[in-house]
């Protein structure tokens, strides 16, 4: 098993806040989200607040996610509880046949198993459509709002650098950057909670005294930040410090950062229709339900030629024992995995919470800060080979 590493640490002392001459070219990091230490467990790769980052696909794919519970569907003890409750259900049919029927016998069991089969078969059908709609929601909300939202950040950092490429034009960028990452930071605050820290974000530094009584009283406190940011550049090109094409280019960038930021919004308030999602909670609860009773009447059945009540149909023991265990392996294993498929899209159909699986929130921001400064470092310090070959004395190196 791996050690732990760091995000975001300083470029000089791997591991470590940066140093005071790194702090210079860093002026958004601070001591709270500065570093995002990584746990390598092996299967899953961790921070240190006990957010999920990775996976290993080769283990998880492997017999070794027979024993992983941590991070995953088996570790809710809802699910479990259902479990507990329809393995109970069959037990309960399966004693009340055994005592109140007299020729257990006489139920004709194929006709009861064939009916529960087909329904069993319509809602898998069904359970994985909704699955497929669930993830594909997560995958869409993850690389193309999310996605989108990081790309718009990192491409203004980008142009910034290029065109204000000089140290005395940091301020300038960082600004730019600072809001950008507070839009984020309100985002993800507003999904989990409905409601904006302003406190924690004053004391990260990402949000000054008066930003701060603008953005209470604003209803769109993530959207509003970005309109700050265009103004930035709206100034710019009225003060001619920015061409007019490319002050057009900033502008559709921030166009998709607030679209993006708008998406996450809209996802969070447009779930999936009511009436679907409780038909198919009411489907799978339905089979489990048919299923619990289906294994109890089987089971009771085999109780009884296991004491020999069936002179009509002589089995063996062990046929019979066969026949009780798998009744009993179907009344635990199917409503786990179907109820375990139906809370996986719950999950996922809401990841800004702050559980094990929903977005790892301080590694995001540590990579972005991180990305950003790296992005303003390297127009102030260019390798001296550029400047020898772009020649700007007039040279003839071209």
């Amino acid at each position: 098993m791996a050690g732990p590493s760091m995000l975001g640490s300083g470029p000089g002392h791997p591991g470590e806040p940066p140093s005071d001459m790194d702090r210079l070219r860093r002026p958004l990091f601070s001591e709270s989200t500065g570093t995002c230490r990584l746990q390598d467990l092996g299967m899953i790769t961790e921070t240190s607040a006990g957010e999920f980052l990775r996976y290993n696909g080769s283990r998880l794919s492997s017999a070794a996610a027979l024993g992983q519970i941590r991070g995953t569907v088996l570790a809710s003890w809802s699910l479990w509880l259902h479990v507990v409750l329809y393995a109970a259900i069959a037990a309960a049919v399966c004693i009340a046949v055994s005592l109140c029927a007299g020729q257990p016998e006489l139920i004709e069991i194929n006709h009861v198993s064939e009916a529960v089969a087909y329904f069993a078969s319509f809602v898998a059908t069904a359970l994985a459509i909704h699955m497929y709609i669930a993830v594909e929601r997560w995958w869409q909300l993850r690389s193309q709002m999310l996605g989108g939202l990081w790309c718009a950040i990192n491409d203004l950092a980008m142009i910034l650098a290029a065109q204000f490429p000089a140290r005395a034009h940091r301020r300038l960028r960082t600004l730019v950057i600072r809001y950008c990452l507070l839009s984020v930071e309100i985002m993800f605050m507003q999904a989990r909670t409905g409601q904006v820290d302003f406190g924690e974000l004053s004391r990260r530094r990402l949000l000054r005294e008066d930003e701060r009584e603008k953005l209470e009283t604003s209803a769109a406190k993530a959207q509003v930040v970005w309109v700050w940011v265009t103004g930035i550049f709206q100034r710019l090109a009225e003060t001619e410090k920015l061409p007019p094409q490319l002050a057009v280019k900033l502008y559709d960038i921030c166009e998709t950062g607030r679209t993006s930021l708008e998406g996450f919004f809209v996802h969070l308030e447009t779930q999936l229709p009511f009436s679907y999602t409780h038909l198919m909670a009411v489907l799978v609860h339905g089979n489990c339900l048919v299923v619990a009773g289906k294994c109890g009447l089987v089971a009771a059945m085999a109780l009884g030629n296991l004491r020999g009540q069936n002179e009509q149909k002589p089995a063996s023991g062990s046929e019979n024992l066969q026949v009780l265990l798998l009744q009993i392996f179907s009344a635990i294993a199917i409503p786990l995995f179907t109820l375990g498929m139906l809370e996986v899209g719950v999950l996922v159909g809401d990841p800004f919470g702050a559980q094990f699986q929903d977005f790892p929130v301080s590694a995001f921001h540590v990579w972005m800060r991180d990305e950003c400064e790296a992005l303003q470092t390297a127009a102030e310090e260019v390798p001296s080979e550029i400047a020898r070959v772009t020649n700007q004395d007039g040279g003839s190196a071209v």
